[in-house]
């Protein structure tokens, strides 16, 4: 498992015996999130279900050797002055507050990225992530090359669903990916796909990543979750005609545009920016956490709505809603787009059908059988 290069530029180990306890959780692909509040370890799993260990076997001589561990990758002491101390490796992110900060206690938040999609079409369909129909309209929106966000609450899977979307890419069209923090993993998800993949910082923003990416020959431009002005630089690489996605916080698919021109915080251009993003992002997708009635839970495609403007209105058109096929009234602009790819009913998908019949061979056999092609 390898760390993120830190301040002076060496690249750092991390070990198993570094994360002591924490270790089976680390290595538990249904884990997600490891958290540890001064006192108590909770762990979050694939399902969005949260508990308490209580035979975690931490101490705090463990704990803080841990966090000193982390200090030294960062090259800067864990104390009062830098109380919050942050690292990466390849498919982990760990974050550390000092206790002069959580007076409860040391904290150690560590989150889990997978390089690889935690679903497949069999597995969003048995989960009940969306409906057969669902599935194959989300595959369609790919496929017609439609801007896509992904909106929801945190830990929704908004970053999830976004990697599964992705997979529909040909390997062809090149994917720039630009994040903070490395979660997306392009080129682990699709090893055979032209991507370039950018990491932002204090010296290479957001911003400079768009603009340096739209002269990058890209067909598609992803932002892991976009947060502020840099939505300006999104929407104008979508005007170029270059497609992407991204997600955002919020919890209704009509919220999108609101929420992307309190970004901006620009009133002079609240209302021509507004209908840029009717014009350019063409679908959003909400993913939410529902109660599954037995006092769990589970992730499911609530909404999917289309934007346009026609005659002058803005629109969002909702063909789900409540996770359910609520119409099938496109824009009259969105449908030429799926027209366009030779896509006449959103709703059906052959690409999907082949998925789903490799992956139920597989399951059934162990392998992949001639007749299933």
């Amino acid at each position: 498992m390898r760390g993120t290069t830190g301040s002076e530029g060496k690249l750092f180990e991390f070990t198993p015996e570094m994360f002591g306890p924490l270790y089976r959780f680390i290595e538990d692909d249904e884990v997600t999130d490891i958290d540890y509040n001064g006192r108590e370890l909770w762990i979050t799993d694939t399902s969005n279900v949260k508990r308490k260990v209580t035979d975690s076997g931490i101490t705090e001589t463990f704990i803080r050797r841990f966090a000193h561990r982390v200090s030294d990758n960062d090259s800067r002491e864990l104390n009062r002055a830098n109380p919050v101390l942050e690292n990466e490796t390849d498919t982990l992110r760990i974050s550390v507050v000092d206790p002069s900060v959580a007076v409860s206690g040391l904290s150690v938040c560590i989150r889990k990225s997978a390089p690889f999609v935690r679903f497949d079409e069999k597995g969003a369909l048995d989960s009940r992530f969306c409906s057969r129909e669902i599935l194959n309209l989300l595959a369609n929106c790919v496929a017609a090359h439609m801007n896509i966000v992904v909106c929801g609450q945190p830990r929704a899977g908004k970053t999830e669903t976004c990697k599964f979307l992705s997979g529909y890419i040909p390997d062809h069209e090149r994917v720039i990916t630009i994040e903070d923090t490395m979660e997306w993993r392009y080129r682990s998800l699709k090893p055979a796909g032209d991507c370039v993949e950018m990491k932002v910082s204090d010296s290479f923003t957001y911003r400079d990543g768009i603009i340096a990416s739209l002269k990058q020959n890209p067909r598609w431009l992803m932002i892991a979750e976009t947060r502020g002005e840099e939505v300006k630089d999104l929407i104008q690489g979508f005007s170029t005609g270059v497609n992407g996605m991204t997600t955002l916080h919020t919890d209704d698919v009509g919220n999108i545009p609101q929420r992307m021109v309190n970004m901006v915080d620009d009133s002079t251009m609240e209302e021509r920016f507004e209908r840029n993003v009717y014009t350019f992002v063409d679908v959003g997708i909400l993913v939410a956490v529902v109660p599954d009635g037995a006092g769990g839970s589970y992730r499911r495609v609530e909404q999917v709505g289309f934007f346009s403007v026609d005659g002058g209105k803005k629109t969002c058109a909702y063909l789900v809603d409540g996770g359910e096929r609520v119409s099938d009234q496109l824009p009259e602009g969105i449908r030429k787009k799926f027209l366009r790819e030779g896509i006449d009913d959103v709703f059906s998908s052959l690409e999907v059908s082949r998925r789903l019949k490799r992956q139920s061979c597989r399951d059934e056999y162990g392998g992949i059988p001639r007749a299933c092609g």
